[in-house]
């Protein structure tokens, strides 16, 4: 992981695991928006651990993916009130 204030100048941070992280998305409810990350393999973590979020990009947390799929992106949207974290994978 890695984070940037301005996209030129990066600074390495440390993922909650060793894991092949695919694709991250920012978004949530209003006040509650978080980092959300997805892994193609479950890593050092193991199975069920293809999912990590962040509050700021900095300090990241597991959290238990729904199978152990290679996930592959992940996104925020749905209609006003509606609004969901929609992840896909190439398996399962």
């Amino acid at each position: 992981m890695m984070t940037s204030p301005d996209g030129v100048t990066w600074t390495a941070r440390a993922s909650a695991s060793n894991n092949n992280w695919l694709s991250v998305v920012w978004g949530g409810p209003a006040g509650q928006e978080k980092f959300v990350a997805v892994a193609g393999d479950g890593g050092a973590a193991g199975s069920g651990n293809r999912v990590m979020t962040s509050p700021d990009g900095v300090s990241w947390s597991l959290q238990a993916s729904a199978s152990d799929s290679e996930w592959r992106s992940i996104a925020w949207g749905g209609p006003a009130g509606q609004e969901a974290f929609v992840a896909v994978a190439t398996t399962g």
